[in-house]
């Protein structure tokens, strides 16, 4: 119980550095550009001082063999060395290479969120086993819209935001978010043999093991949030049916 009080602490703590260095940029400038820049890189600096040694991170275009591509990402995560060309902090890569994209956000709305989908959509139709990340630094929209709202696209596994403005945002959620993040970054691996590259994962633990995710079923996953809205997260992975591989804590 004290390593995990411990570890939830360390979380919380790199949330509230990445924060506060976006705020501190805020201070000095309205301009959305910049802004969200900055919070790009952010991610990428965070995103590559954790990964495997064997995978770089970098922001620009995937490509495949058909010479198709997709529109700019954020962050891409891929084997090192496996580009096509790079120049500084932009790299053009081929899709057998890439494991995560990111799209980061500073705010994340229904706008902010309607754009990164289209950009992760595109990426999935070079290569579907890539995983796709949405990463917002704060949101004013509960978890349980940006959550159902994602889920109808199957190019979004993991919709992550750091901060909510939402009064009444489940607590036991919000606490997750941070652990899912930097666990699986680390991870960082191919996680299609789960079985899960068309879900919505929403917590994970263990080694790449899903614990609970929303499926391709809308009118399931609308019974999920408003369970985790009334019950909270770890009573609602309690229910067998949604639980898959993990024990929650007592």
């Amino acid at each position: 119980m004290k390593h995990r009080l411990n570890e939830e602490k360390h979380f919380e703590e790199e949330k509230k550095e990445l924060l506060a260095k976006r705020e501190k940029v805020k201070a000095l400038t309205n301009q959305p550009k910049i802004i969200g820049d900055y919070c790009e890189e952010l991610i990428r600096d965070f995103v590559s001082k954790r990964i495997d040694d064997k995978y770089s991170v970098k922001h620009g275009l995937i490509y495949d063999q058909k010479g198709q591509r997709s529109k700019e990402c954020d962050a891409i995560i891929f084997e090192k060395g496996k580009f096509l060309v790079e120049y500084g902090d932009l790299v053009i890569v081929d899709q057998d290479f890439v494991k995560f994209v990111m799209q980061v956000k500073s705010t994340l709305n229904s706008d902010s969120l309607q754009k990164a989908i289209l950009n992760l959509e595109s990426v999935k139709r070079l290569n579907k086993h890539i995983m796709g990340w949405i990463v917002g630094f704060e949101t004013k929209i509960h978890f349980k819209t940006l959550y159902r709202n994602a889920s109808k696209s199957r190019s979004v596994q993991f919709l992550h935001a750091f901060d909510s403005k939402m009064e009444r945002e489940s607590k036991s959620l919000l606490s997750s978010q941070m652990k899912l993040f930097r666990n699986t970054i680390s991870q960082c691996g191919d996680y299609s043999k789960y079985g899960w590259t068309d879900d919505l994962v929403i917590y994970k633990e263990g080694k790449g093991r899903p614990a609970l995710i929303l499926g391709k079923d809308q009118q399931k996953n609308d019974i999920i949030l408003s369970e985790i809205y009334t019950k909270g997260l770890w009573n609602v992975m309690k229910n067998s049916n949604l639980t898959f591989g993990f024990e929650p804590p007592k």
